[in-house]
């Protein structure tokens, strides 16, 4: 019993031992063919059926499809899937608040509205946005004339960060812009005209277009009440001394001529 259990055990050994010495020249295959060609071994690894069922895997399942990457699209202006499409929208209004943004006052306010309070955290990134609205000529005129969807805004304004992922950036840029015009462009066509006369797109621009307004009406009415106490007054010149009409000047006079006479 114990030779034919030394022989099972030696024999048990050179099985495994030969297992061992045909993976690893398939091995060696593989990495010579991988050299010569640029291709590995087409050999597949084997996999247990115990092994397969554990894992959950059926033989005839299909294999699991991966995510599509758009080589052509640089990296840093990758979005997530279907993002893109939701702020490729333009719209053509007459805005002159948008229209006289330069691409400093653009980026700035797409940066600080698009981060909210998280923007004071990044002042590097502002000045990034800066510069690439100053180098793709992004101003306000871009977005009335409906030259540049939101999408474009977003991904110009990024162009300059090109060792991150902006996919994130991407999308709260387009949304914000997006947003941002759709509701100043329904407030314009609801409040018609502003206190100056012209279309109204921004509300900010409003709001301080009516507290001047409303400052000049203040100081007009001060005005006129000070011009209104400057004409009584010369009235009470034009009437002579002590506010007479003059007559009683020539009274004296006779009085006096009078007592001279007696």
């Amino acid at each position: 019993m114990e030779d034919t259990g030394s022989r099972s055990a030696a024999q048990m050994q050179r099985v495994h031992t030969g297992l061992m010495h045909a993976n690893a020249m398939r091995a060696a295959d593989g990495v010579s063919r991988l050299i010569a060609t640029g291709a590995g071994s087409t050999d597949g690894v084997r996999v247990g059926a115990a092994a397969a069922a554990r894992a959950g895997v059926r033989e005839d399942a299909p294999a699991v499809p991966a995510t599509p990457i758009d080589s052509a699209t640089p990296f840093h202006l990758r979005w997530k899937a279907g993002e893109r499409g939701k702020y490729e929208g333009v719209v053509t209004f007459e805005c002159p608040a948008i229209s006289a943004l330069s691409p400093e006052e653009l980026a700035r306010k797409v940066f600080r509205g698009a981060l909210g309070v998280q923007a004071a955290v990044f002042p590097a990134m502002e000045q990034d946005f800066i510069q690439a609205a100053t180098d793709n000529f992004l101003i306000g005129m871009n977005i009335t004339c409906g030259v540049v969807p939101p999408a474009d805004v977003a991904e110009q304004l990024v162009s300059r960060r090109t060792m991150f992922s902006n996919s994130n950036l991407l999308s709260l840029i387009g949304c914000w812009v997006k947003k941002y015009i759709e509701s100043n462009v329904t407030a314009s066509q609801v409040l018609g005209v502003s206190l100056g006369g012209e279309a109204t797109w921004d509300s900010e621009l409003a709001t301080a277009t009516g507290g001047s307004a409303q400052r000049r009406g203040s100081a007009r009415s001060r005005q006129g009440g000070f011009g209104g106490g400057d004409e009584e007054d010369n009235d009470d010149d034009e009437a002579g001394p002590g506010g007479s009409d003059g007559s009683d000047v020539g009274d004296s006079g006779e009085e006096e001529e009078e007592g001279g006479g007696s």
